[in-house]
């Protein structure tokens, strides 16, 4: 994929191929791996309170007693929390519970590419988050990913449900587009980029932008997408999210452990070009 986006900067003038009904046959297949997902729309301006709410950025909840999570003698960058209890439904995911997601600060935000074994990261799920409370924001990062007042404000999520299409990084794309011609291939991904579910999301597939971590025998392996992040410009960039280069984050799991709620057994990673 990388190297047919190198090709369209190279050549953006150039008259595209008269597409053939391949492209329409390599749609129909894609269409058959629609997942549900939920994407998650920060709330700009609607802050949060103490309660568990489901929020991204500023002060993760936590239970009573228990201290913000440390790597390497440095608070974690919390990124998000997500309250299942607020968000609709879709199948394979839980309908309660807490689930927090924090990564290192440091340049590369704990990455092993990817990490397993909760090197790097968290991925910490309350299945009764009654009683928790918003912890106290340590001191600014200099290397979040997020801008500075969605890193420090903290506003609220709501979770919306859409078709989970293939994402052009996906193995399974890259699969179904390997023998189309150029010029329908960029169709071809410019429609699944189309049809992205958000910029940030769970459900539906995981998007790359160097390579998928995952390989076709892997599959159902790492299957499930607990959080998707992409580059979201917000106000100002104030509001906005970017990892690297205008990156993609993705924490998977696999469809097994995500029925037990074994949180534990996500793996992470984040690219960019």
């Amino acid at each position: 994929m990388i190297f047919r986006f190198l090709a369209r900067l190279i050549s953006p003038h150039s008259e595209p191929e008269k597409t053939s009904a391949l492209l329409d046959e390599v749609k129909q297949k894609a269409l058959t791996l629609v997942k549900p997902a939920v994407a998650l729309e920060p709330q700009i301006g609607t802050p949060v309170g103490h309660d568990p709410h489901s929020s991204i950025g500023g002060a993760p909840s936590l239970p009573t007693g228990a201290t913000w999570p440390v790597e390497a003698g440095k608070p974690m960058i919390f990124l998000l929390q997500i309250n299942y209890a607020d968000m609709p439904s879709i199948p394979g995911y839980p309908e309660s519970g807490l689930l927090s997601v924090f990564v290192q600060d440091e340049d590369i935000y704990g990455c092993g590419f990817p990490s397993v074994d909760q090197k790097g990261f968290r991925t910490t799920y309350y299945p009764d988050p009654t009683g928790f409370e918003r912890a106290s924001l340590p001191a600014p990062s200099d290397m979040s990913p997020y801008g500075v007042k969605l890193a420090g404000q903290g506003p609220a999520l709501v979770g919306i449900v859409k078709e989970g299409h293939l994402t052009g990084g996906c193995y399974q794309a890259q699969d179904l587009g390997k023998d189309v011609s150029q010029a329908e291939g960029d169709a071809f991904y410019d429609w699944l980029a189309a049809n992205r579910p958000g910029g940030i999301y769970y459900g539906g597939h995981p998007d790359f932008v160097q390579f998928d971590i995952r390989k076709p025998a892997d599959d159902p392996a790492l299957s499930e997408v607990v959080l998707q992040q992409g580059f979201v410009a917000g106000q100002e960039r104030q509001w906005g999210i970017c990892w690297g280069d205008a990156g993609e984050m993705a924490i998977l799991i696999a469809p097994d452990d995500l029925a037990d709620l074994r949180f534990e057994k996500t793996a992470y990673t984040w690219d960019c070009s």
